[in-house]
């Protein structure tokens, strides 16, 4: 795929994922997809618009495994992983989503979207469902992140929601104790 032809190739599905009928859409992804995955999420981002629009899941789906063949071969890549997993969601594919979210949900990670993919999963988890969600965040507040205080102030959160104030107070407590000891 030379740069010339990845660039118009690119701008075409720009434009109709915008501006195009169902059917352009489904033209310009399919060539999009027919070539060599490449890690930009600017491009799977117009990709997902595109499939939304055309309220095509299955284009969603073939879509999602090129992104998937992108990360494989070139490594994960957290830009817009929140938004990727949410217009896969807002498609219909919610498995998807979720599996898309936990893959970029990596502990210790430092990337936003680490935190924000965390902050989606917690979106699909009742709030009835204390320990699911206390385990979730737990799980990540205890990896060497920047992230840590908003894993507490999650955390914190829910025990106040249990009325639980000591065991708020103490998560409080240990996340001001672990940010001291930083640089």
């Amino acid at each position: 795929l030379t740069q010339d032809r990845y660039t118009a190739l690119k701008s075409w599905m720009e434009a109709v994922a915008v501006y195009g009928t169902p059917a352009q859409i489904r033209m310009a992804a399919t060539a999009v997809i027919a070539e060599d995955a490449r890690n930009d999420h600017n491009l799977w981002l117009s990709l997902l618009s595109g499939a939304q629009r055309a309220e095509d899941p299955e284009l969603a789906r073939r879509v999602l495994a090129w992104i998937k063949d992108s990360q494989e071969k070139q490594g994960i890549h957290f830009d817009y992983a929140s938004e990727i997993g949410g217009r896969l969601l807002t498609i219909g594919l919610k498995d998807e989503a979720l599996a898309y979210w936990k893959a970029h949900a990596v502990a210790g990670n430092n990337h936003v979207e680490n935190l924000n993919c965390i902050g989606k999963l917690l979106e699909q988890i009742p709030q009835e469902s204390f320990t699911r969600r206390q385990l979730l965040i737990s799980g990540m507040m205890e990896t060497l992140s920047d992230h840590h205080g908003a894993y507490a102030a999650w955390l914190a959160d829910e025990y106040i929601r249990q009325g639980d104030f000591a065991a708020f107070e103490q998560t409080l407590k240990k996340a001001r104790k672990r940010q001291d000891l930083r640089p």
